[in-house]
């Protein structure tokens, strides 16, 4: 693999995406093109919570043992990692299909190679996130430019306007963030309810 040439992909998809995206949504990929592209991103997404972590929680960290286990970088990048991989295909796996609805034509392998293309920078973007405050705001501007570059692979690869492209990455955000809650209320509600066995067994 040429790593000189996809570091010039990955700059290049940031500044003129219409383009980039056109030629790769008619280049032969395979699964394993996508997942080395997502496999970096995870990497440097744990890099940065480790860095995060180092400098700023501390405290945190030394007051709960779990916190405490997960400070340890071996650990945050594997996690990292592992989270990120299962992530890209549950999304990837959700706007192809919507997608797919709405009248599109694509393939998924190629769509999962387009959104590992953009993932790659944005996670060095993300770099950012470190600095207090500003990273945030920053952070947030380039969470909402990788939609709109979302937006414009769907478009390319599935051809369709911009308009049904959008509506498919937000009703798929939308989806994912819903059964994320969902799972969170869950787990919360175990917690609460095995925090709260032992006290009633008392009476």
């Amino acid at each position: 693999m040429d790593f000189s040439k996809l570091t010039g992909l990955w700059q290049a998809v940031l500044l003129k995406p219409n383009d980039v995206l056109a030629k790769e949504a008619k280049a032969k990929v395979t699964l394993m093109d996508g997942l080395i592209g997502y496999v970096i991103a995870g990497i440097i997404g744990g890099l940065i919570s480790v860095i995060s972590l180092t400098l700023f929680s501390s405290a945190a960290l030394k007051s709960s043992p779990l916190l405490g286990a997960m400070s340890n970088p071996l650990l945050l990048l594997a996690f990292g990692l592992v989270m990120g991989i299962i992530s890209s295909f549950i999304m990837a796996g959700l706007v192809h299909l919507v997608s797919k609805m709405l009248g599109g034509k694509g393939a998924f392998t190629s769509l999962y190679y387009l959104l590992s293309v953009i993932a790659v920078p944005i996670a060095v973007l993300n770099v950012v996130s470190i600095i207090p405050l500003l990273g945030s705001i920053i952070s947030l501007v380039v969470g909402l430019y990788s939609l709109y570059l979302w937006v414009v692979a769907v478009s390319k690869l599935y051809g369709m306007s911009m308009m049904r492209s959008a509506g498919a990455v937000i009703i798929s955000v939308v989806v994912l963030l819903g059964v994320v809650f969902l799972v969170s209320m869950v787990l919360a509600a175990g917690l609460i309810a095995s925090a709260a066995a032992p006290s009633l067994v008392g009476y």
